[in-house]
């Protein structure tokens, strides 16, 4: 591809970009070259030149929006190992962005979801369940307007120390400054808004990147994800990190390819298993005795921890008890720090109506909601609503299966 040539003692390699290639490929290509020029200008007469002319042939509208492809010459001079360690890393991305083009007609999409809990609705502060599921049906018909077969993939149990202290150090953050951004069971929300609206969604065990990355490269699918880290992978996929929806169709972004990634990480030979149930995930939780419980709103300060209330603790009892785990160490947050205490399943509990359950609970805090900010208690209630709606969702779930209550219609209840 970089034909080498050599002029007064210093090297010129000329690199062709034979095939057109899109304005966004070309942005791509000028920030590589920038962060590549200021590496190498250290040393007197390093520089990199690029000179592109337009494709008329080629000027239609490609999938990543642009009306316009190019083609041209990156020129590289300086001293001898300045030029062949540019050449060689232009060449890849050179050759990287023609792996892309190859890739764009695949018509498989595989979905990083809570990368985009703000775009389907979950901010807490302005939660709307039934506009959220409004933002995901549109997504999903937009999708198939466009050809596209989607994927969700959830995030599931925290393995690695390293993210459970992320997730302890976020929510410790968030009680202490009365705040919190997105409503609470994201997974469980998400993965129930796609999955209403007939997409398959799975729950991964282990790192959802790692999982994500794994079914797109063996499935010869695309990512849409705005994480960086998918850079890191050797897949076969092109990464998407924007989406508009459109004159009814999903229009998706490329993510611009970055130089300096995290350490690479493998594929592996073989497709990383994943649940296809957020039950099956619970019940995997349960059974390694691992259960995080975070701060869901931001009065955890104030009034307490959501989780800790006797009526939630006790629906958490009656479902580990229907996924036959006799108990559970459940650690959770709360103004002294995180306390882990056994929860015993209890099978012989009578479940009182939700509506009753959420009732009795804003009884018993009217009296210290007092004086607090009117937006906070909003969302902890939300945020009472979510999670009260979930469990006696997934109770209903496993008792009577696809004729159970669902949680849109026991949120909306409690909402009226």
């Amino acid at each position: 591809m970089g034909k080498k040539l050599r002029y007064n003692g210093t090297a010129r390699r000329r690199i062709k970009i034979p095939h057109p290639i899109s304005k966004t490929d070309v942005g791509a290509l000028i920030g590589a070259i920038i962060q590549l020029s200021n590496k190498i200008r250290s040393v007197p007469n390093n520089r990199i030149q690029m000179q592109w002319r337009e494709d008329k042939g080629n000027a239609k509208m490609s999938q990543d929006n642009d009306k316009h492809h190019l083609t041209g010459v990156i020129t590289i001079t300086g001293d001898e190992n300045s030029v062949q360690k540019a050449s060689s890393i232009m060449q890849r991305i050179i050759a990287r962005i023609y792996a892309d083009q190859k890739r764009e007609h695949r018509k498989l999409l595989y979905i990083d979801g809570l990368n985009y809990n703000t775009e389907f609705g979950l901010k807490l502060s302005n939660f709307d369940l039934e506009a959220a599921r409004r933002k995901v049906s549109q997504f999903v018909k937009c999708s198939a307007n466009s050809g596209y077969k989607i994927k969700v993939f959830l995030d599931g149990v925290r393995h690695t120390e390293e993210a459970v202290k992320k997730f302890k150090t976020r929510h410790v953050t968030g009680m202490e400054t009365r705040s919190r951004f997105i409503a609470p069971s994201p997974t469980y929300i998400m993965g129930n808004l796609f999955e209403s609206n007939g997409v398959e969604v799975l729950y991964s065990e282990f790192d959802n990147d790692d999982t994500l990355a794994s079914h797109a490269h063996f499935d010869a699918a695309n990512v849409l994800s705005d994480d960086k880290d998918f850079f890191r992978y050797k897949g076969d996929y092109t990464v998407y990190g924007k989406f508009k929806l459109k004159n009814r169709k999903l229009n998706l972004i490329k993510k611009k390819h970055v130089l300096e990634i995290p350490s690479s990480r493998g594929i592996g030979k073989t497709k990383i298993e994943a649940f296809r149930r957020y039950i099956d995930l619970l019940e995997h939780e349960a059974q390694i005795n691992l259960a995080l419980f975070g701060s869901p709103s931001p009065l955890t300060k104030d009034l307490g921890n959501l989780y800790n209330l006797d009526e939630l603790s006790a629906l958490r009892a009656r479902l580990y008890d229907l996924l036959k785990v006799p108990f559970v160490d459940e650690t959770i947050l709360d103004n002294t720090g995180w306390n882990t205490e056994r929860l015993d399943a209890e099978g012989e509990n009578w479940l009182e109506s939700p509506v009753t359950v959420y009732d009795r609970i804003l009884s018993n805090i009217s009296e210290s909601i007092e004086g607090l900010p009117e937006d906070k208690i909003q969302q902890h209630i939300t945020a009472l609503r979510i999670i009260l709606s979930k469990y006696y969702a997934l109770i209903a779930e496993i008792l009577y299966d696809e004729e159970s209550t669902t949680f849109s219609e026991i949120y909306n209840e409690l909402e009226e």
